[in-house]
């Protein structure tokens, strides 16, 4: 196996293993806590590990997954906007290993009990991977609706974008108590969004594997 395909199959596997690490590492507390709980329970080790491994792969995997980003490469012009954000995404996962982001909704009071350094930056990490694979989502599918080949990928790249993006926005209204459930709202807004790039990642290598990555996307 070529090393560009190990990279893109390792980010893809890291990022569908996190998917359930962070519904399944602490079932008790899907509903009602933040992401940031799974870091401190009972395999909050071994998350942080995965975290890692995601965030250190992706960056990885980037200069290999750009082709694909690109389907008007042809015109000598690179696009780098999408693999910029993908980076801070990436860079965003590897900061949550080494932090202890808040592990309580903002409305419990126990963010500023909390208040370490170390929180802080976790829940600046937390926002930016958040925020950023959605962004490079809707760039992305901007770009593959401009060509034929590529415009039905662009549907699912916005569908999921909207979703995450419309999750997130829930979770903060159930941070605020306007809502229920701010822990599942957080985990499907991460959920979405690292799925649709796990299968981005993985039908990249794919394409590789059949000779067919510098050809059509």
């Amino acid at each position: 196996m070529r090393i560009d395909q190990l990279t893109l199959r390792a980010a893809g596997g890291a990022l569908l293993l996190l998917s359930l690490l962070v519904v399944l590492a602490s079932p008790g507390d899907v509903v009602d806590r933040p992401v940031g709980a799974v870091l401190a329970g009972g395999l909050g080790a071994l998350v942080r590990v995965v975290l890692a491994a995601a965030g250190l792969s992706l960056v990885l995997s980037l200069q290999s997954l750009a082709p694909s980003l690109d389907p008007e490469r042809g015109s000598g012009r690179p696009r780098r906007a999408v693999p910029v954000l993908l980076g801070l995404h990436a860079l965003s996962l590897v900061a949550l290993a080494f932090t202890s982001p808040s592990t309580e909704p903002f409305g419990t009071g126990a963010v500023a009990a909390q208040g370490t350094a170390s929180s802080a930056l976790g829940d600046l990490a937390l926002l930016v991977a958040s925020t950023a694979l959605p962004a490079a989502m809707i760039v992305q599918a901007a770009r593959w609706r401009r060509d034929e080949t590529t415009a039905p990928r662009a549907k699912g790249a916005f569908v999921a974008a909207v979703v995450s993006l419309w999750a997130s926005l829930a979770y903060s209204l159930a941070d605020q108590g306007t809502l229920p459930a701010p822990g599942l709202w957080q985990r499907v807004a991460f959920v979405v969004a690292w799925v649709w790039l796990a299968v981005l990642l993985l039908r990249t290598a794919g394409d590789l594997t059949s000779g067919s990555g510098g050809t059509r996307r």
